[in-house]
């Protein structure tokens, strides 16, 4: 089997997704998993020249063995750019090879890719989806999204995001505040993610404006990197949140990030637009409630209000109440730590293993 994508570095969702796919044991075991790497390798490679490579990478890939031999080709890809990048491998590994293709689809944004999109571009679009044996979608809310592009499409399969159970785990949230140096007799609220307009870090600013003015023993935490940066200072200045709200930074590692998600309260995610975050699992790992919205693939997965609460996106008013409400709520944690565990890569492996036969047994593709 050959799985087709990129690989760290950089740190991307897609290239993290199938480090850790690659890394599983139940899926070397039984199946000879090789890989081919598509898409950059260093961030600063200008587009021009990464475009140049990923030709020779495609006529490169015709002369690999794989190509021929492989049984299953296992193509990951996202929306724009990531598509264009991906899709001859879709199309060529289905006309030019023996095995099957299965199409795995990441990101948030590829239904409005889709739906962005002029004529020829969506023709294309459903010409290649229909090469695919088989599609693989973060949640049960893309499947109709699939249907509709591309009308008898192959099996498609709801496969959620994971997370790596020796890297997320409960820990003492007092000597997770200790270790991070943040005050241990507040509330505090975190959010990891990019800080892009999607992430809707903004309508979280304007909740915890509301929120002190109810109460002041509340701090909120973002974590990470992004163009709205400079937005979000000027936003919290502007409200005079300085002592409620921090910029905390980004690219932190693996065991810093359990420390913050250990050290909150409430783990918020006001996102606009999202896929299936693996934060949330992330989250839900250290037995921290979820705050989010009804966008993409979260509502499939907090389906009570035991693991966590969500709200239209865009709402802050909203958004303020939830978190109140939440803050006042005595949560089961243990009921969170359990469910997480439906979430755990070992999970995720074996869903895949059965995907992985299923694709192998299906007729082939039908001709667009």
């Amino acid at each position: 089997m050959l799985v087709i994508g990129p690989y760290p570095p950089p740190i991307g969702g897609v290239a993290t997704h199938i480090q850790h796919l690659m890394a599983q044991q139940r899926l070397q075991d039984r199946f000879s998993l090789a890989f081919y790497r598509t898409g950059k390798k260093d961030e600063t490679a200008s587009n021009f020249v990464q475009m140049f490579l990923e030709i020779v990478k495609i006529f490169r890939y015709l002369a690999t063995f794989q190509f021929r031999k492989s049984d299953i080709f296992h193509i990951h890809t996202a929306s724009k750019m990531s598509f264009f990048r991906n899709s001859p491998y879709i199309v060529l590994s289905s006309v030019g090879s023996k095995g099957k293709v299965l199409t795995h689809i990441h990101g948030a944004e590829f239904e409005d890719f889709y739906e962005q999109s002029g004529l020829w571009i969506k023709k294309y679009i459903a010409f290649v989806l229909r090469k695919s044996d088989g599609i693989v979608v973060t949640s049960e809310r893309w499947i109709p999204v699939i249907n509709h592009i591309c009308t008898n499409c192959s099996r498609i399969y709801p496969i959620p995001n994971g997370f790596i159970q020796s890297n997320f785990h409960a820990i003492n949230p007092a000597i997770a505040r200790e270790n991070l140096n943040i005050p241990g007799n507040i509330k505090i609220l975190l959010t990891i993610g990019c800080l892009e307009e999607y992430k809707g870090h903004a309508y979280l600013v304007e909740s915890m404006k509301k929120i002190v003015e109810t109460r002041n023993d509340v701090a909120a935490y973002i974590v990470g990197l992004g163009s709205l940066e400079p937005t979000l200072k000027r936003l919290i200045t502007q409200h005079n949140l300085e002592q409620y709200m921090f910029l905390a930074g980004g690219n932190k590692p693996v065991d810093e990030l359990n420390l913050w998600i250990n050290a909150c309260d409430l783990f918020v995610l006001p996102s606009l637009n999202e896929g299936n975050p693996t934060v949330m699992f992330e989250a839900m790992a250290c037995g921290k409630p979820f705050i989010g919205t009804n966008v993409g693939g979260i509502p499939d997965v907090i389906t009570s209000d035991t693991y966590g609460v969500l709200c239209n996106p865009g709402d802050s008013e909203v958004l303020k109440e939830i978190i109140l409400e939440s803050l006042a709520k005595d949560w089961d944690s243990e009921a969170i730590l359990e469910y997480a565990n439906e979430f755990s890569w070992e999970r995720i492996a074996q869903k895949m293993e059965h995907v992985y036969l299923d694709v192998a047994n299906a007729p082939q593709s039908p001709s667009p």
